[in-house]
Order: C-alpha cells, then sequence, then structure tokens
C-alpha cells in the first residue's frame, strides 16, 4: 500500500499513464487485488478527506483508473465503482457535502 501511495502522489495529468503503468507493475511481487484495493483506498481518501476535487483532477484519476483496469482487469474499475459509490451514500446520509460533490 505504501509503494501504491508514494506511486500515486507523485501523479500529475502529465504522467498519468506512466504511473498506471508502474502501479500495474507492482502486481508482479503483490496479487492484483492488493493493488487495486490500495489504488481505490487512496483515491478515495483523496476525494473524500482531501479539498475540493477540480475537474482536471477527477479526469485524471479517470484516467488512472481506467489504466490501471486496463492493465490489471476489469474486475479492478467495477470494484473501485462500486466502492465510489458506497463512499458517496454515506457522504451524502451524513451530510457531508463535499465529500458528497467531489
Amino acid at each position: 500500500a505504501r509503494q501504491v501511495r508514494g506511486l500515486m502522489n507523485r501523479m500529475g495529468e502529465s504522467n498519468v499513464a506512466n504511473v498506471a503503468n508502474e502501479i500495474a507493475q507492482l502486481s508482479a511481487r503483490i496479487p492484483r487485488r492488493a493493488v487495486g484495493d490500495a489504488c481505490t483506498k487512496e483515491i478515495l481518501k483523496a476525494l473524500v478527506d482531501g479539498p475540493r476535487a477540480s475537474e482536471q483532477y477527477a479526469a485524471a484519476l479517470a484516467a488512472f483508473v481506467a489504466g490501471v483496469s486496463g492493465e490489471l482487469g476489469p474486475e479492478l474499475g467495477a470494484r473501485f465503482g462500486c466502492q465510489l459509490l458506497k463512499s458517496l451514500e454515506a457522504a451524502r446520509a451524513a451530510g457531508n457535502a463535499r465529500a458528497a460533490s467531489n
């Protein structure tokens, strides 16, 4: 998880593909599901706990999820989508407008 966090912290719009490829290469040493779950956790943490996400940041994250899903399999994207919806529903139910709108 720490390796995934470090790579994702370096991610910007210009290097999304490189970071997605590096994270996909981690699956040679770490189970794919663990890699995908770590990615999902880091993205949701940034969206729920972080500052208001810009459209540019959201587009970079969407490209990242698509790239990693392409490398590791569509189940990663499906699990991410499921967790994202659960997180949004929980934020909305708790009245956390910022987290629900990110």
